[in-house]
């Protein structure tokens, strides 16, 4: 989806999403032909989750942090159902 989409979406301004691409805390999944910005459902998640940190006080920095902890913890968490499966065969 387009950023415009995901700016009503997150009730975020266009503006708010381009920074966070700008910082690092949220990438578009891919850009079109002519370079816009496109949006997946995981990448709306992830722009809620910067949504709900906000008012809680997290800074950029902290939101970065938490964000790379849970990037990990889901990467794992995707490889260790796989390992486990081996690990009964």
């Amino acid at each position: 989806m387009h950023i415009g989409q995901v700016a009503a979406r997150t009730e975020l301004s266009l503006r708010t999403i381009r920074h966070y691409d700008e910082v690092g805390l949220v990438r578009p999944s891919a850009r079109s032909q002519g370079g816009f910005r496109l949006y997946t459902e995981a990448d709306v998640a992830r722009l809620m989750v910067i949504r709900r940190m906000k008012p809680l006080g997290f800074t950029l920095e902290e939101m970065g942090e938490l964000l790379s902890i849970t990037d990990r913890l889901d990467a794992d968490g995707a490889a260790a159902p796989r390992t486990a499966e081996r690990e009964r065969v």
